[in-house]
C-alpha cells in the first residue's frame, strides 16, 4: 500500500511538472550574426534561467517552465532585428516599451562608438558591485543590457543608467529595503585619467571603507552605494 501511494506521489509529480513546462520553437526572421547568436543565448541562459536550448537553422529552440518559455520569447523579438537596427526614442525612454511583467526589463545604453565595448564591460561592472545585479547580460550590436529582477530593483536600475548618462553627478537614490540604502552618481573633471580613477578608489575603499564603488572611464564617473553620511564623506573627499 505504501509503495503504491508512493508511485501515486511520483507520478502526481512528474505530471505537474510537466503541466508547467513547455518546449517551443521561436522563429528568427533576422539572420543573426555569430556574435548575436552567442550573446542571445547566453541571455536566456543567464537572465532567464533556461537549461535546454539551442539556436540553429534561424530557430530558437526552448525547452523550459512556460513562464520562462514567454520570457525568452519576448527577448528574442527585442532583438531579432535587421543590422543596422536602432532603438526608437519610444523605446529608449519608455521602460513599459522593453519590460517583461515587472521581472525582465532591457535598457538601451547611449555609448560613444568609441571605447563602447570596455564603457559597456564598466557598467555591467557598475550594475554587479553597486547594485548586486546577478541576472545581466550585454547584447553588444544592439548596446543593450537584459536584467531579470524585481519591480524595484528594475526602477533601480533605470534610474542609476540615466544617471550615469547625464555625465554629472546626482542626487541620492533611495533602494527599498536595503542595508546600505543611498546609491549616488559623482562626475570627476574630463580629463581624470584611467590611472586617477583607479587610486580614487582604492582611497575610497581603504580609507573611508566604501565598498560598493566602481567606475566609468567615459565620462569619469564613480558610482558608489553606502549609507548616506557615508555618502556625504564621498562626495567631500571627491571635491
Amino acid at each position: 500500500m505504501r509503495q503504491r501511494c508512493m508511485r501515486t506521489l511520483t507520478l502526481l509529480v512528474v505530471l505537474t511538472a510537466s503541466a508547467f513546462a513547455e518546449v517551443r520553437d521561436i522563429k528568427l526572421a533576422n539572420a543573426l550574426a555569430p556574435r548575436n547568436v552567442q550573446e542571445l543565448a547566453t541571455i536566456l541562459r543567464t537572465v532567464v534561467g533556461v537549461q535546454i536550448l539551442t539556436i540553429e537553422n534561424g530557430v530558437v529552440h526552448v525547452d523550459a517552465l512556460v513562464e520562462q518559455v514567454d520570457m525568452c520569447e519576448f527577448i528574442v523579438n527585442r532583438f531579432d532585428k535587421p543590422a543596422g537596427w536602432l532603438p526608437s526614442e519610444q523605446e529608449r525612454k519608455n521602460p513599459s516599451a522593453r519590460n517583461y511583467r515587472d521581472v525582465v526589463r532591457i535598457y538601451y545604453l547611449d555609448l560613444p562608438a568609441a571605447g563602447a565595448i570596455q564603457s559597456m564591460q564598466e557598467t555591467l561592472t557598475v550594475l554587479r558591485t553597486v547594485l548586486d545585479v546577478q541576472r545581466i547580460f550585454n547584447y553588444t550590436s544592439h548596446q543593450a543590457l537584459t536584467v531579470r529582477g524585481t519591480g524595484p530593483e528594475l526602477e533601480a536600475i533605470e534610474w542609476l543608467l540615466t544617471a550615469m548618462a547625464k555625465g554629472t553627478s546626482s542626487e541620492p537614490y533611495k533602494l527599498q529595503g536595503a542595508a546600505l540604502d543611498t546609491v549616488r552618481v559623482f562626475a570627476l573633471p574630463a580629463d581624470t585619467s584611467a590611472a586617477t580613477l583607479s587610486n580614487t578608489l582604492k582611497a575610497l575603499r581603504t580609507d573611508l571603507h566604501i565598498q560598493k564603488v566602481f567606475n566609468v572611464t567615459a565620462p569619469p564617473i564613480i558610482v558608489a552605494r553606502a549609507a548616506a553620511a557615508d555618502l556625504d564623506l564621498v562626495a567631500k573627499r571627491l571635491q
